[in-house]
């Protein structure tokens, strides 16, 4: 029953994006510009609300390539960035990874803020697939999820003409 309530609380926003437009038009029309600018403005920050990229790392740190692009698809698509570390680490080391993942986020942090892309920061001990229903609870729906690939493949590396591990970027798309 769940998914039926996803889709539509989605189609409920969309009908109700259309409304606020058409009111916009309306008094555009009949000269009450200031009206229908903050009629638009309204839909703007109903239209933000809940979108966020989920960025997933089982790491303390997120690689630039992760980073990279998920600022890149957040500045295109305005979504909000949520940054996680998850890991089901022991708990004699939950106080490093945690100071870890603080500290190597400032950066993610700092570019996405640069960019005027709002920016939260979590961390939970336990695997990803938890983290990830964790995250949708705390900051409500998620439309998409960036993480790496469990396992290392290999890519090549032109200038060495020689294989290198490299993470595999995933995202899914949570519609």
């Amino acid at each position: 029953m769940k998914i039926f309530e996803q889709i539509k609380n989605r189609f409920g926003g969309v009908a109700k994006t259309v409304d606020n437009y058409q009111e916009a038009i309306a008094f555009a029309e009949a000269g009450e510009h200031e009206h229908a600018a903050s009629v638009i403005k309204s839909n703007a920050s109903f239209t933000q609300q809940g979108q966020w990229l989920l960025v997933i790392s089982d790491d303390m740190t997120f690689t630039p390539e992760m980073m990279d692009y998920a600022l890149e698809m957040a500045g295109r698509l305005s979504y909000k960035i949520y940054a996680l570390n998850a890991s089901p680490v022991p708990p004699d080391q939950k106080p490093v990874f945690e100071s870890g993942a603080k500290e190597h986020t400032k950066r993610f942090r700092d570019m996405a803020l640069e960019r005027g892309i709002d920016f939260k920061h979590g961390i939970c001990f336990c695997d990803a697939d938890q983290a990830a229903e964790q995250a949708g609870h705390e900051v409500g729906h998620i439309d998409y999820i960036i993480s790496e690939g469990l396992e290392d493949n290999r890519l090549r590396d032109e200038n060495r003409l020689q294989d290198r591990p490299a993470r595999e970027l995933l995202v899914y798309s949570m519609a």
